[in-house]
């Protein structure tokens, strides 16, 4: 039987390495501004550094990497009485997916860390030292090292960075999940404001209560009056009282049609607010407008 043969796709490709260095920075030190023609991983494993690049400026704290990338400018500093430590590896590298690891800084997770320890581990059996310069050398392989431990720094360098930018992919699908649904969750709350809104314009010479609001609405007493108070501006009670007053303005101005040339009267508009008595109606009226309702 012959069997089908499909080729690997390589998206990311380490073709040789410079350097692996641990060393304390040091903030005496002048800052790198020139450009290189290799890629430089950084990782702080104490404190943190600030860094300026094409793609990305600010700082790199504890237990995060960046990576500057080939034929760019990169300046990184530290205050005077800070020393960080911090891993460097100098590696060549001209895939484009790397540059998912230039634009910000990327913390690990412990899985990933162990993977970055067995470079620094593999990386001194293959190379001489010193391993704790702060200026990027060319390192010098030893004459004799482990069965594979070349390649295979090779290989845990390329999982590192393939595993560095799917994590990082992931976390982007979260955030914008995430951002999508709290955008569902404020429209939602919007449109339920909007809905209860709209039932105490049509309802409000009704006792409405709270608790038929959310029994209504499909909340509860604080997320409503959250939601209403942020979303109008004032609260439910407010609102409604307001309405009320506004009704009462209208109806003291209305002629009533079953006493020509008479005007409503205050129990009479009681009656058509359900409310308890005149003088609540006139205690209402004298707190929105300033002024009894006789003034008016």
């Amino acid at each position: 039987m012959q069997l089908t043969r499909h080729e690997f796709i390589s998206e990311l490709s380490v073709k040789s390495l410079s350097g692996i260095r641990f060393f304390d920075f040091l903030g005496t030190a002048e800052p790198d501004q020139e450009a290189h023609g290799y890629c430089e991983l950084i990782y702080v494993d104490s404190g943190s550094i600030e860094v300026t690049s094409d793609n990305y400026s600010g700082t790199v704290k504890q237990n995060q990497i960046i990576v500057f990338l080939a034929d760019k400018c990169r300046i990184m500093y530290c205050s005077e009485k800070a020393s960080p430590s911090l891993i460097a590896i100098d590696f060549e590298c001209d895939s484009e997916v790397l540059g998912e690891l230039s634009r910000k800084p990327f913390e690990l997770p412990p899985q990933l860390k162990e993977i970055l320890a067995d470079i620094v581990m593999q990386g001194r059996s293959v190379f001489l030292p010193p391993f704790d310069s702060q200026i990027p050398k060319n390192m010098v392989k030893r004459g004799m090292f482990p069965f594979d431990a070349d390649q295979l720094v090779k290989n845990l360098l390329e999982n590192f960075l393939l595993y560095s930018i799917r994590q990082i992919r992931i976390n982007f699908k979260r955030e914008v999940s995430a951002a999508s649904v709290a955008e569902q969750r404020k429209t939602e709350k919007l449109d339920r404001v909007s809905s209860v809104k709209e039932y105490i314009d049509l309802n409000f010479t009704t006792d409405i209560s709270l608790n038929e609001l959310c029994f209504l609405f499909h909340t509860n007493k604080t997320s409503l009056c959250k939601e209403f108070r942020s979303a109008i501006g004032t609260t439910i009670a407010d609102y409604t009282n307001k309405l009320r007053v506004d009704f009462t303005k209208r109806m003291l101005r209305t002629e009533n049609p079953a006493l020509p040339g008479s005007r409503y009267s205050l129990t009479e508009i009681s009656y058509m607010l359900n409310l308890s008595s005149v003088h609540y109606l006139t205690t209402l009226f004298k707190k929105y407008t300033g002024m009894a309702p006789t003034e008016y």
